[in-house]
């Protein structure tokens, strides 16, 4: 199992944020009282996901996983991880 770690999940750069992956957060009031699943980004590496940088989206795939499941978050995060790789699978077979 991967240790846990300050420092960017995608490109290792020290202090990253805690963000909301696969699941964006609105700008609404009630952003405090989300409960989602989160990894450690750095601004840069966030503000590239949101642009759908398919190398960070895939680095994202391949090691949130086993991040999740480091910090306890597993439980909570497969549901939502499920539902966008269902998505992501839908929409590469309709764009064929």
């Amino acid at each position: 199992m991967q240790e846990v770690t300050e420092y960017c999940l995608i490109c290792g750069a020290p202090y990253p944020e805690n963000c909301h992956w696969p699941e964006a957060v609105g700008m609404g009031r009630n952003r405090r009282k989300v409960n989602l699943p989160v990894v450690k980004m750095c601004h840069s590496c966030h503000m590239r996901q949101h642009a759908g940088d398919e190398a960070v989206i895939e680095a994202l795939i391949r090691k949130a996983p086993e991040y999740w499941q480091a910090t306890g978050q597993w439980d909570k995060a497969m549901p939502y991880f499920e539902r966008f790789m269902a998505k992501r699978e839908y929409l590469r077979k309709v764009a064929v």
